[in-house]
């Protein structure tokens, strides 16, 4: 019996996931060129009002660390709903946590979740808002040199 079919069958998937593995580092630094090219032409572009922080929400650097966090939330029902005695311990011993302790945690949390989301949000509404600001401080001046 020859190896050689086992160990195709085994480089395949390994040689499709340096391949995927690859692809995405290529695509990290696709974008992370894109940044710096825009940083470029934001610097030279003072009319824009763009500011590092949209830049950076480009970059989504939070994602390991929703991951965590929802791995975090989601074992104590997975191991509820696999060994149910175990899960009653775990959610016993939750309530022996102290009141300040769960409002925290909870507040890491929201803001785990809610960070990611304000980032995307923000440079829209703040933009609008210099955009309605600038238009009316022309408007106003406009109006004074007639």
């Amino acid at each position: 019996m020859s190896l050689l079919p086992v160990l195709d069958f085994i480089a395949k998937p390994v040689t499709q996931y340096l391949k995927n593995y690859g692809e995405i580092n290529k695509a990290k630094h696709d974008r992370d060129l894109a940044i710096i090219e825009n940083q470029s032409r934001l610097a030279a572009d003072r009319e824009t009002y763009n500011h590092q922080w949209e830049l950076e929400s480009l970059k989504g650097n939070s994602h390991y660390l929703r991951i965590a966090c929802f791995i975090q939330l989601a074992l104590p029902l997975t191991i509820t709903c696999v060994w149910p005695e175990k899960g009653q311990d775990i959610f016993r011993n939750l309530e022996a946590v102290p009141q300040w302790f769960v409002q925290l945690y909870m507040i890491v949390i929201g803001s785990v979740w809610g960070i990611h989301e304000f980032k995307s949000a923000a440079p829209q509404v703040i933009g609008a808002a210099l955009a309605r600001s600038l238009n009316k401080e022309r408007k106003n001046a406009r109006n004074k040199e007639e």
